[in-house]
């Protein structure tokens, strides 16, 4: 049970009652409760069993010199094993483990090294920060995502920071700023948030949508009415982007989404590199064709190279199946 005391209270989940300072007002009662037993219940217990299967490739394209795209794919988690107690049977399992999953694609740009170096930082700088966290905040509260979201925000914020500041003391990467798109799972929870245009795609029940806004000029026409989607899609100002980690810019404006995910979901993360030379029919048909993350990935890099592959190709893919969901 996590508790915390502040100001002459004693707060629990879903609950705040005033304390005592007298030692003999605490009852026992109160751990024979319903509601309490229900709560240490719940916390014990994992949110939903889920399995993932994860991969991810990136590929320097035909035509580019060096590539300033980087991802990641990883599984977080926390865990407890009982070594022995005397908890009644049934209190506790023998263990405890709340498991993650995050997905980031980062497209950088700047010049020769500016790209490169603006990729990995933002995404050295967030894991870093996460591992130096005294506390991982990893699922939703009494069912509420919205500090997961803020938490999720001030993580972008900090690493748009750390970027400003590093170019300040290298002038030769004045110009450098990265896109990022990351994904975080836990259970049936994902959340999706982004800058920049490289994007996230769900693939559910046979259907892919695009869960990110591109946040470029060419999108703020469409948006507008000025331009079709189809024409957006090979504008002039496509690449030309309204916001990025690192840029002298406007304040940071990060889009998160927040979606339940289902049984035998394809999550996929890429930087434009695949979405300019494929479009989303062929990704759909590519990723339903495939039995596994892996061969996701090889195949829509194979079929971006094949359309000229005139950037930089990342792809990172989560495939998503929940055991006795029918």
């Amino acid at each position: 049970m996590i508790r915390g005391e502040t100001q002459g209270q004693e707060v629990w989940p879903g609950k705040v009652r005033q304390m005592s300072d007298d030692p003999k007002a605490s009852s026992t009662d109160d751990f024979q409760t319903a509601e309490f037993q229900q709560r240490t219940t719940s916390i014990f217990r994992p949110i939903a069993a889920v399995q993932v299967d994860m991969a991810a490739r990136s590929h320097l394209g035909l035509v580019r010199k060096n590539n300033e795209d980087h991802f990641f794919a990883g599984r977080w988690g926390r865990f407890m094993d009982v070594a022995d107690t005397n908890l009644p049977e049934g209190d506790i399992s023998g263990r405890v483990e709340e498991v993650g999953y995050t997905l980031i694609v980062a497209d950088g740009m700047g010049g020769e090294e500016g790209g490169e170096v603006a990729s990995r930082m933002a995404i050295r700088t967030l894991l870093k920060h996460v591992m130096q966290m005294p506390e991982w905040l990893m699922r939703s509260i009494d069912g509420q995502m919205q500090p997961l979201i803020d938490q999720t925000i001030a993580r972008y914020q900090l690493i748009d920071a750390t970027l400003r500041r590093h170019a300040e003391g290298h002038s030769e990467l004045s110009r450098m700023g990265t896109t990022m798109t990351m994904a975080y799972s836990f259970g049936a929870d994902l959340l999706v948030a982004n800058i920049g245009d490289s994007r996230a795609y769900l693939l559910s029940e046979g259907k892919l949508r695009q869960l990110t806004r591109d946040q470029t000029l060419a999108q703020l026409l469409v948006e507008k009415g000025e331009l079709t989607v189809e024409q957006a899609a090979t504008h002039r100002l496509r690449h030309v982007l309204t916001q990025v980690l690192g840029g002298q810019g406007e304040q940071l404006q990060v889009d998160v989404h927040q979606i339940a995910l289902k049984d035998g979901d394809w999550l996929l993360l890429c930087s434009d590199g695949l979405s300019d030379m494929v479009n989303d029919e062929s990704i759909e048909r590519l990723i339903r064709g495939s039995g596994t993350s892996s061969a996701a990935c090889q195949s829509l890099i194979d079929e971006a190279l094949a359309h000229g592959g005139r950037d930089n190709v990342t792809v990172v893919i989560a495939h998503y199946g929940f055991p006795g969901e029918e």
